[in-house]
């Protein structure tokens, strides 16, 4: 009989973040809600997902390792979190032959309404929403084969009990190398860059790169 081998986590991984100094901005930089890890592997990997190709939860993480995909995904998710907030997401990754990989994803976070005023003030809740369209293709680079580029544009919305409304364009790129030994992936990508200039906060763009060594699941 047969076995299979499939590692949940990378055997090896570096993870290297750049944040534009996040540390010094927090109380400047909007909808950070978008740095939660989508999905139940990018959380248990610390965010490590750039190198992992494994479902449409992969739109979010590096569009381009969905271009290493073969055959469609469609992955849910539902986080109960601390004090009662929530989060639904949903990634969807099709490859196309001879086309692609395109990508949907759909993301919100929120928070029931709740009073701590005694009734002095009206109830405060609020709700954090991204949807995204993704593509990836495989590309030929200097001879070598493997290589994947993938671009996703995010409309982002909030909505704070009735206090404010706010909405953002942003985009992330990727790329995304499988080597010629098979359980070694490389991957990089850009997120949440900014399409539209919010004036009262800024967007959380980070850049992370990454390997990972593991064997998938198809063996």
């Amino acid at each position: 009989m047969r076995k299979k081998f499939f590692f949940t986590g990378a055997a090896l991984i570096l993870v290297l973040n750049f944040s534009q100094g996040l540390a010094d901005q927090v109380s400047t930089t909007g909808n950070q809600f978008t740095l939660i890890p989508q999905g139940p592997r990018e959380a248990a990997m610390g965010g490590a997902f750039s190198a992992w190709p494994d479902s449409g939860f992969g739109v979010f993480g590096n569009p381009a390792a969905t271009g290493a995909l073969d055959e469609g995904d469609l992955s849910l998710s539902q986080i109960f979190w601390f004090a009662g907030t929530n989060e639904e997401t949903l990634g969807l990754a099709q490859p196309i032959d001879g086309f692609g990989t395109l990508g949907l994803g759909l993301s919100l976070y929120w928070v029931p309404s709740f009073d701590n005023t005694g009734g002095l003030e009206a109830a405060f809740s609020s709700a954090s929403y991204q949807a995204l369209v993704s593509y990836a293709a495989p590309v030929g680079f200097l001879g070598l084969t493997g290589f994947s580029i993938g671009a996703s544009a995010h409309y982002i919305g909030n909505q704070f009990s009735s206090l404010s409304n706010t909405s953002d364009w942003a985009m992330d790129l990727g790329i995304y190398y499988q080597t010629a030994w098979k359980p070694l992936r490389l991957g990089f990508t850009a997120k949440d860059i900014g399409l539209s200039k919010p004036e009262l906060y800024t967007l959380p763009t980070s850049y992370s790169a990454g390997l990972a060594l593991g064997e998938d699941r198809k063996s």
